[in-house]
């Protein structure tokens, strides 16, 4: 479990590095789908992610052979209210099959400004 914080409307990257299960051998990317879900409870029955405050899909990967990517929140993206949400980082690979690679608590922390130029 990884846990971090990011600020209320603001854009941040994210790197993503995809392990096999010892957790130190890269695994690779290519054709995968890289599922990044933010919500406000750690377990819901919620099939289909509709309660969840930020959901991107990445298909493009930084280097998809090593296993590296990106994942991008746009201020827009984070536009939501400060809390300690939960996070999950699954991946699934071209073959179909789902795998959880990382979760953790995210804190979207508030700030005083909103606007930009």
């Amino acid at each position: 479990m990884t846990d971090f914080s990011i600020d209320r409307t603001s854009d941040q990257d994210i790197t993503f590095q995809y392990y096999e299960s010892n957790g130190t051998t890269k695994r690779p990317l290519i054709g995968a789908t890289v599922l990044f879900t933010v919500k406000p409870n750690a377990f819901d029955s919620d099939a289909d992610d509709s309660d969840a405050v930020i959901t991107k899909n990445i298909t493009s990967h930084t280097d998809a052979a090593t296993g590296l990517t990106k994942i991008t929140l746009t201020d827009t993206d984070t536009a939501v209210d400060p809390y300690n949400y939960f996070y999950s980082v699954r991946v699934q690979e071209s073959g179909g099959k789902v795998y959880l690679a990382q979760s953790g608590r995210l804190q979207i922390s508030a700030n005083t400004g909103n606007r930009s130029v």
